[in-house]
């Protein structure tokens, strides 16, 4: 069984959401991360337009502040918890990110900074990284915020189980894939010794481990001894689910309108009700009153091939046309990484391609009509996507299409798949050079050099015929009018920071 269950879950729990640019509809009351609470957020049923606001009420310098209130157009089913912001979910990751931090957070030029944790340190070895959280740090319930939650925060992932995404990544950490497992009643590699200190200890050298830690996914949170979700971020839920506000009393974004949307986030924008939409895939924005903006997501489809011969890979990828593929695949944008040259000689005379039923039928059938216009026999087979998963698991599919987060290899679960002889590797052939760059990816401390080296690995699993890469999912979002302020950063939450009184 070359490909382990990480595959089935990592790539089949995005795919429902892979290619909506908005999503059903929002909840009644807060939820706590882990429980049975309703959504947070609903529509406020309200038209009340407010834009700014003067505090009229003396500041210590006795000076008034102006203010302001973000209207979002945001429709989604999120639970509350973080780990439920997937790639694909815009909406919750928009409230993720301003909800919730984590120890890290990633600049505007794409290297690691600080999030809760004010510095870190590492061991000269590389294994032991340790975490400084600052003086008087609390949650957005004013209660005190300690290492020992942050750690909680994480051992709570793994009641998600030990094949899901934001669990495998972890498994750099030492003990965690014990713990995950129910193995263990703790995870070795993860230490709180004082109320400031959080020691992480890995299992061998794993340099992406700061970028890994900022994704949304590991935001704080956790629930209060009165079942309130603990919230990290700069804003915090309040008693009305349709309202966020902000932590710092000074801040001049200082409430958030949840709106709720139902695709509509063009006609919300065009009325001026609110100020910030994802809109549909069919809305051509003409109505929008500011800028209309495409945001690419953390997300890619590839084909992946996994024949023993590879010959017969490199020339049926070949065979492929991904500037024909790409338009099967909704909100996609062409992924240009790479291309092969083709071979017609080395063709097999027949193959399977498999395919989960959803938003990537399309794609299968496209693959399967270019490859039949090649002249190779194609049994295309559709099939429920845990059918799909155990199919591939089991290595009856040698030809199927891969959805990949993180936007490149670079973090532990897109490095797990590519990693040869792992418990998790995807392909299963071809394994001496691609097992060297895994290792030098996972070792390179210097983030544009790792960069470099993912390029690298792209490059050969494509030159190997293993991985075809067709798009790059995108978001097309509606600005309002005086807007200019308003960010989106590449991991597609909300940056506030531009805004002046």
């Amino acid at each position: 069984m070359r490909l382990r269950r990480l595959f089935a879950v990592f790539a089949l729990s995005v795919l429902a959401a892979a290619c909506a640019t908005d999503a059903p509809a929002l909840g009644d009351q807060p939820a706590a991360p882990a429980g049975d609470s309703a959504a947070l957020g609903a529509d406020s049923g309200g038209d009340a337009d407010i834009e700014e606001a003067v505090d009229d009420t003396a500041s210590d310098g006795g000076s008034e502040t102006t203010t302001r209130t973000l209207r979002l157009a945001i429709g989604t089913n999120w639970s509350g918890d973080p780990a439920d912001a997937g790639p694909a979910s815009v909406g919750a990751r928009l409230i993720a990110g301003l909800l919730h931090e984590g120890l890290t957070a990633i600049a505007a030029d794409g290297t690691p900074k600080p999030g809760l944790a004010e510095r870190w340190f590492v061991s000269d070895d590389r294994l032991e990284w340790t975490f400084v959280l600052p003086e008087g740090l609390a949650d957005g319930l004013g209660e005190a915020l300690t290492a020992g939650d942050v750690k909680a925060s994480f051992e709570r992932l793994a009641d998600r189980g030990p094949y899901d995404q934001l669990v495998i990544a972890l498994a750099v950490i030492d003990g965690w894939t014990e713990f995950a497992r129910g193995e263990a009643i703790s995870a070795v590699g993860l230490d709180a010794p004082d109320d400031k200190t959080l020691v992480i200890t890995l299992k061998a050298p794993y340099e992406p481990l700061l970028e890994l830690l900022a994704a949304p996914g590991y935001g704080v949170t956790g629930t209060s001894v009165d079942g309130e979700i603990r919230t990290t971020g700069s804003y915090r839920a309040t008693s009305d689910p349709n309202w966020l506000e902000a932590v710092d009393p000074a801040a001049v974004i200082d409430r958030i309108e949840l709106v709720r949307s139902d695709g509509n986030g063009g006609a919300l924008l065009a009325s001026r009700r609110v100020d910030f939409a994802v809109l549909a895939a069919d809305d051509g924005g003409t109505e929008v009153p500011g800028d209309v903006l495409r945001q690419p997501l953390d997300l890619r489809v590839g084909i992946a091939a996994r024949f023993a011969e590879p010959a017969s890979r490199v020339a049926t990828l070949a065979a492929l046309r991904a500037e024909e593929l790409v338009v099967t695949v909704a909100n996609g944008s062409l992924d240009v990484s790479g291309t092969l040259e083709p071979s017609p000689a080395s063709l097999p005379a027949a193959v399977t391609v498999h395919v989960p039923t959803g938003e990537l039928e399309p794609l299968g059938a496209e693959v399967a009509a270019q490859l039949r216009a090649a002249g190779i026999e194609v049994s295309l087979i559709v099939l429920a996507p845990s059918d799909f998963a155990a199919a591939i698991a089991n290595g009856d599919a040698t030809l199927f299409p891969i959805v990949s987060a993180g936007g490149s290899w670079s973090q532990s679960a897109g490095l797990a798949l590519a990693d040869p002889g792992g418990p998790d590797d995807l392909f299963g052939v071809s394994a001496g050079a691609r097992g060297a760059l895994v290792a030098a990816i996972r070792a390179e401390a210097d983030p544009a050099e790792r960069a470099s080296l993912v390029s690298a690995l792209e490059r050969l699993l494509l030159e190997e015929g293993l991985l075809l890469p067709v798009a790059t999912f995108e978001v097309r979002v509606g600005l309002g009018e005086d807007m200019d302020a308003l960010r989106v950063r590449a991991d597609g939450t909300l940056d506030l920071s531009l805004f002046t009184g």
